[in-house]
């Protein structure tokens, strides 16, 4: 039997196996193999003959990298820990993916081919080819590196890569202000000039986004993006029913201020705390909350305590009222029944305890106008009684002027 060496200059030769040179068995004994099965180191003449067994030598088959799968990264093939770019059938290859700075490895897929022409043409959409054996299974190991077992082929190894999240990338969120629910503003995510697309290439999560202070968003890449990049925004108290409470109490303190001086002194100061909160930047709900109240309390302390002087006002309204009313109600008892009407509706006020200040400023003054009326009334009536007198006098004058001019004078 004839023999030539393999394409890498490889003769292994199996138990029994008498190498000879020449072309049969009767030249010149080369190597007796009578151990085990091992490769043939001697010489090598130009003709051989193998009586017995020759292992063929093994084939190798390339390891090729496609074309791009080196732009995020560093790649390389290990076959036995040793780097390699050909690899025998039933190898384990390991592919250990070195990312640039910003990327990640994303996956790793294998091809085998049995010509690189029929990968390039299916690679670049040229269809169904002949050249195709399979796709490879690869796995992803613990190490973060990929294996395969070659197969008897040359392979097409692709490298994928997702760009990393950047915390710069998301866009500043504006204050937010207190609902006392979750709060989820919209995030927008730039890479460069282009605008992320939620849920195609990150998803978003929230933190701390219920009470007053700092709430953070966490942006999670998916798709061609990966790693997580978070942001900051600020959760602001809610002053609007403050701002609308100290406004009504300044009212009411400038409609107070020179008639109940007291009272509005001590509005005054629940006023002056109540905007200290107001300008207060970093304040919480709690105590934005918190100085609503106090000035509310104050506000109606005030209140009452004016409604209680009114009250007083009232209650002296109504007994003057009563005096006169005494004093006229036989002479004028017209004008006093008109009189006692505005009496007894300022007393139904006065004995309601729910009554508020406008319905006592109110009885004050109906009643202040029925008195004054009535005095009016009086008054009126009691001048022309006092004509009529006049004219009896100024007649009888006349007539007794003559006849008796002492008694006319006088």
């Amino acid at each position: 039997m004839t023999c030539s060496a393999g394409a890498d200059g490889t003769l292994t030769l199996g138990v029994g196996v008498k190498l000879y040179n020449g072309t049969d068995n009767t030249g010149t004994v080369l190597d007796d193999n009578d151990s085990e099965s091992r490769n043939y180191s001697g010489s090598r003449p130009q003709n051989m003959f193998a009586e017995g067994t020759v292992a063929a030598p093994a084939t190798k088959y390339d390891l090729t990298l496609a074309t791009g799968s080196d732009a995020h990264g560093t790649v390389a093939f290990t076959v036995g820990g040793a780097a390699a770019t050909q690899a025998e059938k039933g190898d384990v290859v390991t592919v250990s993916v070195t990312p640039n700075d910003g990327y990640s490895a994303k996956d790793v897929t294998v091809r085998a081919y049995t010509s690189w022409e029929a990968a390039s043409e299916i690679l670049t959409g040229g269809g169904d080819n002949p050249g195709l054996v399979s796709d490879i299974n690869v796995a992803k190991q613990e190490n973060g590196t990929w294996t395969f077992t070659m197969p008897e082929a040359n392979v097409w190894v692709v490298v994928t890569y997702t760009k990393n999240l950047q915390n710069a990338w998301i866009q500043t969120i504006a204050d937010q202000t207190y609902t006392g629910s979750a709060i989820t503003p919209t995030v927008t995510v730039k890479d460069g000039e282009t605008t992320l697309t939620l849920n195609t290439d990150y998803t978003v999560a929230y933190s701390n986004n219920v009470e007053t202070g700092t709430a953070t968003v966490t942006v999670t890449g998916t798709g061609n993006y990966s790693g997580t990049a978070t942001a900051n925004f600020t959760i602001v108290a809610d002053k609007s029913a403050l701002n609308t409470a100290i406004t009504e109490a300044e009212a009411y303190y400038n409609s107070i201020k020179d008639s109940n001086p007291e009272a509005a002194a001590a509005l005054q100061t629940a006023i002056n705390t109540a905007k200290t909160m107001q300008e207060k930047g970093d304040a919480t709900q709690e105590e934005v909350n918190s100085a609503l109240s106090a000035l509310t309390t104050a506000k109606t302390t005030a209140e009452q305590t004016v409604l209680t002087e009114t009250k007083t006002a009232l209650n002296t309204a109504i007994t003057e009222a009563e005096a006169y009313y005494n004093s006229i109600k036989d002479s004028n008892p017209e004008a006093a029944a008109t009189l006692l009407d505005a009496i007894n509706a300022a007393k139904a006020v006065k004995d309601n305890t729910d009554a508020t200040q406008e319905q006592v400023d109110a009885a004050i003054a109906a009643l202040t106008g029925a008195k004054t009326t009535a005095e009016q009334t009086v008054l009126t009536d009691t001048k022309t009684a006092l004509n009529d007198d006049i004219t009896d006098a100024e007649a009888y004058y006349n007539s007794i002027k003559d006849s008796n001019p002492e008694a006319a004078a006088t």
